[in-house]
């Protein structure tokens, strides 16, 4: 009995995040903002989610499947809006007016991006980007 109410009140806690982080993609201004609301209340509703599913576990067996899907969650969501984030900012996606741009960070300087060659080259020649 009290395993369930534990359950129901990380569903709810869950879907409510998930809620937040569909609501932060509509209403937010610009790509990254979007970004940051999806992953942090998106991994934090699925995470109370998985963990609401452990709390009904009957077995050991149904056990590890939450555990795997919180894993690959936790090992792929960061990643995944990384290069999502890196993308667009190398593309030079439009931000809002008020989106200040840390001075440390990776700078665009005409056709250069900090010390890298402009123009095209050819495939065998292209540069590798550093990380």
């Amino acid at each position: 009995m009290i395993l369930e109410i534990l359950a129901t009140i990380f569903l709810v806690l869950g879907g409510f995040f998930c809620l937040m982080a569909g609501i932060g993609v509509v209403r937010l201004g610009d790509i990254f903002l979007r970004m940051h609301a999806s992953t942090k209340a998106g991994t934090l509703g699925i995470a109370l989610i998985v963990v609401a599913m452990m709390f009904l576990a009957e077995s050991w067996t149904e056990l590890l499947e939450p555990v795997f899907v919180f894993l690959f969650m936790i090992l792929t969501i960061p990643i995944g809006a990384h290069l999502i984030g890196r993308a667009a900012f190398r593309t030079r996606v439009p931000l809002q007016p008020d989106t200040r741009i840390e001075p440390e960070c990776e700078t665009f300087r005409g056709d250069r991006i900090e010390g890298r060659p402009s123009g095209r080259t050819s495939s065998a020649k292209r540069p590798i980007p550093s990380p």
